[in-house]
């Protein structure tokens, strides 16, 4: 019999531990703040936002499923103190099939003191590429570059064909609080990263100007 006590107080004991344990992880999980600064201003509570969207550019990629990224430049601010302000781009993408609307996007937000780094990436994929192009095929390679905010921009050789892609979102916790779903855009060739860049580059100028 107190034997059989033992056991069941170890196992209650065991289950406490456990959803502790759970709980802990969950708020661990929930305290986790966002990555970009944008997300962080516009998560702040108990205060009014001022925010203004430019439309910058968009590039579409049509296939069986049609796909499109758009990006706009965000200016954000505590109203009233409109010199203190939080910019950056929104990346978005959007994807449809057949006939119907594009709607199902993701997004993913890029700080103004990454701008310049992105385009300089940008201009570093580009230039691997066509060192590529000019080689014999060999194993898979890769270069890319990613955001606080989960905007990931690359271009990759497998065997012959080289390829450029985009993506945005996050697949970690933060993607359900934010609605963030991880939505990748392959483009068919190098260049057309060019054309992304432009967009990047005026935006940046854009936001100097704001």
């Amino acid at each position: 019999m107190e034997a059989a006590v033992k056991v069941l107080v170890s196992a209650v004991l065991s289950a406490f531990l456990f959803i502790c344990s759970f709980q802990g992880a969950q708020a661990a999980e929930q305290a986790v703040e966002p990555q970009s600064q944008i997300e962080g201003f516009t998560s702040r509570r108990g205060l009014l936002i001022s925010k203004n969207i430019y439309a910058v550019g968009e590039k579409s990629v049509y296939g069986v499923i049609d796909k499109k990224i758009t990006i706009d430049a965000l200016v954000i601010f505590a109203a009233g103190n409109p010199e203190k302000k939080s910019k950056g781009l929104r990346m978005e993408i959007t994807e449809k099939k057949g006939d119907e609307e594009f709607g199902r996007s993701s997004a993913a937000f890029v700080d103004m003191d990454e701008l310049e780094g992105l385009s300089k990436a940008l201009a570093g994929m580009m230039d691997a590429a066509w060192k590529w192009k000019g080689e014999a095929p060999g194993a898979y390679r890769e270069i890319f570059y990613v955001t606080r905010g989960g905007f990931e921009m690359g271009t990759y050789s497998k065997g012959a064909e080289i390829h450029a892609y985009a993506s945005a979102g996050r697949t970690d916790a933060r993607s359900k609080d934010w609605g963030l779903a991880k939505t990748t855009i392959i483009f068919v060739n190098v260049g057309d990263m060019k054309e992304i860049k432009d967009i990047v580059d005026r935006g940046l100028t854009l936001l100097k100007e704001k």
